[in-house]
């Protein structure tokens, strides 16, 4: 498991905290991911 699949993983797992949302765009930032990215659901 590498470093993005573990992030996801931890948020997916966490996603009833409140921070749930603030480090789904945190991480979709850092990662520079592709727009499409953004619209993926868990």
């Amino acid at each position: 498991v590498d470093w993005e699949q573990k992030l996801v993983i931890n948020i997916i797992l966490n996603r009833e905290s409140e921070l749930f949302l603030f480090y789904l765009t945190k991480f979709w930032k850092i990662a520079d991911k592709p727009r499409r990215c953004y619209a993926q659901p868990f």
